[in-house]
């Protein structure tokens, strides 16, 4: 799998859709480079839809320690 594969099937997903595929990955501490790749593409999403991530990352990756909510100014904010 790459980050063609994981875009492919991330533009199907709605903007909360993304949010909850983003928020299935809190709480996982494994990592292989399939799941990098899927981070990235993922960022890339963000960008993509004009999503503000910059709560959660930058250019340079995501942090999944918390999960996250989307607001109507298409900001992320961490969940209560």
């Amino acid at each position: 799998m790459n980050v063609s594969y994981f875009t492919v099937n991330l533009l199907r997903l709605s903007d909360q859709e993304l949010i909850d595929r983003f928020n299935q990955e809190v709480g996982n501490s494994g990592w292989t480079a399939a799941r990098g790749e899927f981070l990235l593409a993922l960022r890339n999403q963000f960008s993509i839809r004009q999503i503000d991530y910059r709560l959660i990352g930058d250019f340079s990756g995501l942090s999944v320690a918390r999960k996250i909510k989307l607001t109507s100014s298409r900001e992320l904010v961490f969940e209560d």
